[in-house]
């Protein structure tokens, strides 16, 4: 069995906003809001859950936030939020540019591939040309040894572009 890192709070927002989210993304979020100081009978529940029954974790979840009067994130709010975060990770090299990018690949496929999210998309598209060997022809520039410093300028240029100041 492999262990996996929690998700952050955008990041498991997200996840719920596409349906993705696991039982033990709830668990953890759970566990994550009693460390932050909440508490409510439904959220020690959730967090103590033993069980891998996401709807059961589901319905946990709901009765916490509303014992907690809590509401999240509408879905394009929880997206940009999961976005800039990502995209801060690619500028700080706390997450591997690849990687980085294929996620955000995955959101911008996910939402229906909004203008404003392409860059990823197209970056995508030529780290596989060039893994290929091949000419990347959406995105000329990149080279396997300039990857890394490309993708870096792009989060740079896309956090002030897409305003994710102050929304992580």
């Amino acid at each position: 069995m492999t262990s996996r890192s929690p998700l952050s709070a955008s990041a498991f927002f997200y996840a719920r906003s596409v349906n993705r989210g696991l039982a033990s993304d709830y668990i953890d979020w759970a566990t994550m809001m009693l460390e932050q100081g909440y508490d409510s009978k439904n959220l020690r529940m959730l967090a103590g859950l033993e069980s891998d029954n996401t709807f059961e974790a589901q319905e946990h979840f709901k009765r916490a936030m509303c014992e907690l009067n809590l509401s999240e994130p509408e879905p394009r709010e929880a997206m940009r939020a999961y976005v800039c975060e990502l995209t801060e990770h690619l500028t700080t090299g706390t997450l591997d540019p690849a990687t980085g990018v294929r996620r955000l690949y995955d959101i911008c496929v996910t939402a229906g591939y909004p203008r404003e999210l392409m860059i990823w998309y197209q970056l995508d598209d030529a780290l596989a040309d060039v893994a290929a060997g091949s000419y990347p022809w959406c995105y000329p520039t990149l080279t396997v040894e300039n990857r890394s410093q490309v993708i870096r300028g792009e989060a740079i240029r896309f956090l002030e572009a897409f305003g994710c100041k102050n929304v992580i």
